[in-house]
């Protein structure tokens, strides 16, 4: 009767402190599941705000590299050829162009204003004047009435002196698109205004219909959306859920994302039926459970977890648990030994690998740092990170001269050459070119030979180059 009794006594304590505990988890799972479903919805609002951005910032990059090229002093010919090839490649540009302060433009779709066109009254014009950077538009229709178009600009100076401004028009449906088919969790989805509240992307968008509309035609809520965050109880088309608002290029564009509560709703019933059904079988099995509990699990279960409390690899890496008399868990023990042998194992390979790996490297950057030669690495910006080898003394410069500098801010524009010799090599080029380098009034001659780096995916990382000093060969083929 005792022995009938007791386990009754603790399968009546077990199923109260169950219910208990499973009642505290499930309305901690609820809030949990609320949580996790913002978190989710923060999340595609990075993500997506991140993807868009990277759309404007290739536009910058491209912008940038144009500056550059223009203070080469090309013809506008020249221009134009470069500024087409651009247009040509990005199926985003719309086009590209120079304003100049003479009124005059270098336009990639060929379009020359007329004697009545000053373009120097444009918005895009005047606020790439009044800033430093480069400024994006508002979203306008452009004047073929063809596109809903972005515009990029930055002003271009040489030596303080305006020469105009470069821009990009920037065909928003590509945006637009990626944003209306963007899905959100199961029905969420998403939404893009400009600083003017036009609404550029919504669900179901046709993107055929070139025309800006205010986002009060979409929905009059979403007027009081000024600030980042997030929104609870907010309503979409009279459906309730959740929005999220994040900030795109300088604050100019605003992206929205909406998830319904039904979503929120959907998940909290099956977390509801999950916790009854974990009920019913945690019912049925803490009898049986409680029955066994004091035979067959307690006793050997403490003298294992006893065992394997004094595993301490850090102190003790031959430790062994010790095998028992009809010990129910002698497989575990067995598994455990197992891992704890090949933990053993590993951890003297590791030293080993580790030890030779360091006199490997020992003896590789000996090698490097006695050569006569200079051997360097660089970037995928083509800029220093590693530089050995006795030949830094023909140039009177030290390791700590180059690192993290690109050769054209060490030796000057004589090195342009050398650069675009380096960004041939990161396209996947071996180069082999001759420089020549000047010091106290004497002509020094090098050869050098560069080869790009790829990891284990073949992506080039960098590349790497050898610099040999090749005066004295070249000084006696010029005195013969």
């Amino acid at each position: 009767m005792k022995f009938i009794k007791k386990p009754m006594i603790l399968a009546s304590i077990y199923l109260i402190i169950s219910f208990a505990t499973l009642s505290y988890f499930f309305f901690m799972s609820y809030q949990l599941v609320e949580e996790k479903q913002k978190e989710v919805l923060l999340v595609e609002l990075e993500n997506t705000c991140k993807e868009i951005n990277e759309e404007f910032i290739e536009i910058d990059t491209i912008i940038k590299t144009l500056e550059s090229y223009l203070s080469l002093d090309t013809n506008d010919g020249e221009l134009l050829d470069l500024l087409v090839t651009i247009d040509q490649k990005y199926e985003s540009i719309a086009s590209i162009y120079l304003g100049k302060t003479d009124k005059s433009m270098v336009n990639s779709s060929g379009f020359v204003p007329g004697p009545d066109f000053d373009l120097r009254t444009r918005i895009w014009y005047s606020s790439a004047i009044a800033s430093e950077g480069t400024i994006f538009t508002p979203a306008f229709v452009n004047a073929s009435k063809d596109r809903v178009i972005v515009t990029a600009a930055k002003a271009i100076y040489d030596q303080n002196t305006l020469i105009g401004v470069l821009a990009v028009d920037i065909d928003i449906r590509t945006i637009a698109a990626f944003v209306s088919e963007k899905e959100i969790g199961d029905n969420g989805y998403a939404i893009l205004l400009d600083s003017n509240n036009h609404l550029l992307a919504y669900p179901g968008m046709d993107l055929a219909i070139i025309e800006l509309k205010d986002v009060s035609n979409f929905e009059e809520n979403l007027l009081a959306v000024r600030d980042q965050g997030t929104y609870e109880d907010f309503y979409i088309s009279d459906e309730q859920g959740v929005l999220s608002v994040g900030e795109i290029e300088s604050n100019n564009y605003q992206l929205l994302v909406f998830l319904p509560q039904s979503e929120f709703a959907l998940s909290l019933i099956f977390i509801s039926r999950m916790f009854v059904f974990l009920g019913l079988i945690m019912l049925v099995i803490a009898v049986i459970v409680l029955l066994i509990y004091n035979f067959r699990v307690r006793k050997p279960l403490d003298l294992l977890l006893r065992d394997i409390d004094q595993i301490d690899v850090s102190k003790t890496i031959d430790y062994r648990l010790p095998k028992l008399h009809k010990d129910d868990y002698d497989h575990i023990r067995n598994a455990l030994n197992k891992v704890l042998e090949a933990t053993d194992l590993f951890f003297q390979e590791k030293q080993d690998a580790q030890h030779q790996l360091s006199i490997e490297n020992q003896r590789v950057r000996l090698l490097m740092e006695s050569a006569t030669d200079i051997i360097f690495e660089i970037d995928k910006d083509r800029r220093y990170v590693s530089i050995f080898g006795r030949g830094l003394n023909l140039l009177q410069l030290k390791a700590s001269d180059f690192l993290g500098k690109t050769v054209v801010e060490i030796f000057g524009e004589k090195s342009i050459e050398r650069d675009k010799i380096y960004e041939d090599a990161l396209k996947g080029k071996h180069r082999v070119y001759d420089w020549e380098y000047q010091i106290d009034g004497l002509s020094l001659f090098f050869e050098s030979s560069i080869s790009p780096i790829f990891d284990e995916s073949k992506n080039i990382v960098g590349a790497v180059g050898i610099t040999r000093d090749i005066t004295e060969p070249m000084q006696k083929t010029k005195r013969n």
